[in-house]
């Protein structure tokens, strides 16, 4: 029997893949999703399938990699890093695509039922480091204010 944790795993391999039933294989036929960043959501498999398939009309090469999962009964929470080019669509209203590339980390819960369908599943990114690195905003670097003497770009790996 596949473990949750498979399920999401290989949701993520779907998307990279851009196989749309492969990516909702899993979900019930209610699943419900919410970005927190964006404060949006929706209900049902294709709604999901089209939250997807928007991020690849911004970003036509993003990938999901360094996935890593925690399981516990009836969730699993995914922490892996998404990088791609801005070169689709508007990113958001009034930030056009501009041929940078970007990439964050990012977290996913994900909820199951007793049959082992995803029920559900909560998404939080960071939405500042996206602005900064395709250049629409910026911000002095944390290091310098905080404490000069972390380097930056110190990648976290949560195990």
């Amino acid at each position: 029997m596949m473990s949750n944790t498979d399920k999401v795993r290989d949701l993520w391999r779907a998307f990279n893949q851009r196989n749309w039933q492969a990516v909702t294989a899993n979900l019930a036929d209610d699943f419900g999703f919410y970005d927190n960043t964006l404060g949006f959501g929706g209900i049902g498999k294709q709604s999901f399938a089209d939250y997807m398939q928007a991020f690849i009309s911004k970003m036509s090469d993003i990938n999901i990699f360094e996935i890593d999962c925690i399981e516990a009964e009836g969730l699993v929470v995914s922490i892996a890093s998404s990088q791609g080019t801005s070169d689709g669509e508007e990113f958001l209203p009034g930030l056009p695509a501009n041929g940078k590339r970007s990439g964050v980390r990012f977290c996913v819960i994900w909820r199951f039922d007793n049959a082992g369908r995803i029920t559900g599943c909560e998404g939080f990114y960071d939405m500042l480091t996206y602005l900064v690195e395709l250049g629409h905003t910026t911000i002095a670097p944390a290091h310098e204010v905080l404490h000069p003497e972390i380097p930056p770009h110190v990648a976290a790996h949560y195990v």
